[in-house]
């Protein structure tokens, strides 16, 4: 289903203030109870245009959730799984609008929803649009669902893993580099089967 886990560590750093910049953690949701048209904020550093122009910053987009049933009716997608969801922004004509959307370099960024105050991250970016491409029927962006069971657990039981720590080496690390005696300046050549230093 597109997803990988990564542990690091936390997101806390000295501001030019001298504060701390701290972040807290988004919610898995129990399951994908989020309604269609739902706004919800998608974010990364992403193509910000066709051109493939990166941006320098973390940008942050918000898009309504889709119905997939509707997503695949007014996009160029025949279906959508049951695993994943579509996200987006309707135009004025009842499709869906390119020009709002995810894009190159945006993969593995997620889909947070605000619910009753609290940030849930309802689905990871499988894929997405084209970059602004009008030409072409908007394709909106696929979420894979954090809200399915299986997935639920799978991240669940990672998080529950304690952090491996590498186990000590048993060998001994190799003296430090360098010359045990004066360093030589000049090489002299003796005969075929010795050479000696010459300072």
């Amino acid at each position: 289903n597109d997803l990988v886990v990564d542990r690091t560590e936390p997101l806390n750093w000295a501001k030019d203030d001298g504060s701390v910049n701290e972040y807290n953690y988004a919610c898995l949701p129990d399951s994908h109870d989020v309604p269609a048209g739902t706004k919800c904020w998608t974010a990364g550093w992403g193509a910000i245009d066709a051109k493939s122009d990166f941006s320098n910053k973390m940008r942050s987009l918000a898009l309504n959730v889709f119905d997939n049933d509707w997503c695949a009716a007014k996009s160029a997608y025949e279906s959508v799984e049951d695993t994943k969801f579509c996200a987006g922004r309707p135009n004025n004509s009842g499709g869906i609008s390119p020009q709002y959307d995810t894009c190159q370099r945006d993969l593995g960024g997620p889909l947070i929803c605000d619910i009753d105050g609290s940030p849930v991250i309802y689905g990871v970016l499988s894929s997405g649009n084209e970059c602004d491409q009008p030409d072409i029927k908007a394709n909106p962006s696929l979420f894979t669902r954090l809200g399915d069971a299986d997935t639920r657990a799978w991240i669940t039981d990672i998080l529950n893993t304690p952090v491996q720590t590498p186990k000590p080496t048993t060998t001994e690390a190799p003296p430090e580099c360098g010359f045990d005696s004066e360093v030589p300046v000049d090489w002299m050549s003796g005969s075929k089967t010795s050479k000696f230093w010459r300072k």
